[in-house]
C-alpha cells in the first residue's frame, strides 16, 4: 500500500511543480475557525502519562491555554505546521494565510522542510537526539518506518520526497535535529472541564503536578481524568485537552523557543468531544498565549544576559541566520565539538568512555 497520500492537494497542478493559484480558506470554512485559521476557542495542554516515568526535565512548560491553528489539508499538513510555527518561533510573526502570494510562499518553505528532513534520513549514520537522552541512527528510523508499510528505507525516502505524501515521526524527529530546536507533539484528547482547570493548576504549582501525574498514571487512554461524584454536572461535560505525546530535540535544544504541533482528527473542531478518531489524521499548528509568549521572551532576553552559549555561540533564535554565515568543514567541527560536550556531560561517567569513543561505540 505504501505511505498514505492526500489526494486533495490545492499546491501544485498534476503535470507540473509550479504552485497554483490556492484558494482561499485552504481549509473546510467552519464557524469554529476564523478568518487567519486561528480556532476561536482555546485548549489546555496537559503532561503525558510518560513523562512522569522518563523524567525529561524539559524547560518548556504547559502552565498557560494555547491557541490553535489550522493549515492547508493536502498531504502537507505536517511540515505546513512546522512552516507556520518556525516563522513564529524566529520572527515573532505569523503567517499570512489571507494572502495568496503568501500561500505560495507557505507552499515553496513546507516542501523545501520535506526536502530537508528526508535528506537527513537519507544520512544513514547521522545520530538523531529523540528526546532525553535517547540517540537513534538515521537508518534505523527509517528502516523502522519503512517495515510499517512493506518498503525498504530507499523506496521509504523516495517516497517521502514526493509532495502530498503524509510525514510523520521520523520526519519530526528529523526536522528537530536540523533546525536544531524542539518540536513537541500534541494528541487530541477527552476530559471534564473540571479537570481540566485542575490540570492548569498542578502545572502552575509543582507539588500538585506530581499528585497530578501519579493520578494520571492509571487512566485509560481516552478516558484521561474521572471526576468526584461531587462535581456539577457542568463541570462533568466533557471538553477537548491536548495531551503531549513526545518531546523530540528536548532537553537538548531548549534554548531555542519549541515548535508545537497537535495531531487530531481532520474534522476538530467541528466535532464533538468523544467522537474523535483514536489516531489523528491531520496536524495543526500550536501557539502560546500572548500571556505566555512574552513570558518566554523575558526568559529568554535573561538567559541572553547571563552569557553562556548554545550551538555556534548563537544565543537565541534572532541569531539564527550566524549558522549560514559558517563554512561546512567549521559548522561539522564546532557541531563535533558540541556533541562531545554534550555527551560528555549525560554519559561517559556512565560509562566510562571519552565522548569521541561513546560515539563511535554507538
Amino acid at each position: 500500500e505504501g505511505i498514505p497520500r492526500s489526494t486533495n492537494s490545492q499546491s501544485q497542478s498534476s503535470s507540473s511543480s509550479e504552485i497554483l493559484n490556492p484558494r482561499y480558506p485552504p481549509w473546510n470554512p467552519s464557524r469554529n475557525i476564523g478568518e487567519e485559521g486561528f480556532l476561536k476557542a482555546l485548549y489546555t495542554r496537559i503532561p503525558g502519562v510518560w513523562e512522569q516515568d522518563v523524567q525529561l526535565r524539559t524547560s518548556i512548560s504547559l502552565t498557560e491555554p494555547c491557541h490553535i491553528r489550522q493549515v492547508p489539508g493536502d498531504g502537507n499538513c505536517l511540515f505546513h505546521s512546522i512552516s507556520v510555527g518556525l516563522c513564529h518561533a524566529v520572527n515573532r510573526t505569523q503567517w499570512d494565510m489571507k494572502s495568496s502570494d503568501s500561500l505560495k510562499q507557505l507552499y515553496h518553505h513546507s516542501q523545501t522542510l520535506r526536502q530537508q528532513a528526508v535528506a537527513c534520513l537519507q544520512d544513514s549514520n547521522r545520530r538523531l537526539c529523540l528526546q532525553g537522552q535517547e540517540w537513534v541512527k538515521s537508518r534505523e528510523l527509517v528502516e523502522a518506518a519503512a517495515q510499517q508499510y512493506g518498503l525498504t528505507a530507499e523506496e521509504y525516502c523516495r517516497d517521502m520526497q514526493q509532495e502530498s505524501v503524509w510525514g510523520g515521526g521520523p520526519e519530526i524527529v528529523a526536522l528537530a535535529n536540523v533546525l536544531k530546536r524542539p518540536i513537541h507533539v500534541y494528541e487530541l484528547t477527552t476530559t471534564t472541564k473540571a479537570q481540566a482547570a485542575k490540570s492548569a493548576a498542578a502545572a502552575r504549582a509543582p507539588k500538585k503536578a506530581a499528585f497530578f501525574q501519579s493520578h494520571l498514571k492509571g487512566s485509560s487512554r481516552d478516558d484521561v481524568h474521572r471526576e468526584d461524584d461531587g462535581a456539577s454536572s457542568s463541570q462533568q461535560q466533557q471538553v477537548f485537552v491536548l495531551r503531549r505525546m513526545a518531546c523530540f530535540g528536548s532537553p537538548r535544544f531548549d534554548r531555542r523557543s519549541a515548535l508545537h504541533i497537535l495531531s487530531a482528527d481532520s474534522r476538530f473542531p467541528d466535532i464533538a468531544p468523544g467522537q474523535q478518531l483514536s489516531d489523528g489524521n491531520h496536524f495543526l499548528a500550536v501557539f502560546p498565549t500572548e500571556e505566555e509568549d512574552a513570558m518566554e521572551n523575558r526568559r529568554r532576553k535573561k538567559r541572553k544576559l547571563r552569557g553562556g552559549g548554545s550551538r555556534w555561540g548563537i544565543q537565541d533564535d534572532h541569531d539564527e541566520e550566524e549558522i549560514g554565515r559558517l563554512s561546512a568543514s567549521r559548522r561539522r567541527s564546532l557541531l563535533e565539538q558540541e556533541d562531545d560536550r554534550f555527551v560528555s556531560r549525560t554519559h561517559s561517567k556512565n560509562n566510562n568512555l571519552s565522548p569521541r569513543r561513546y560515539r563511535e561505540y554507538n
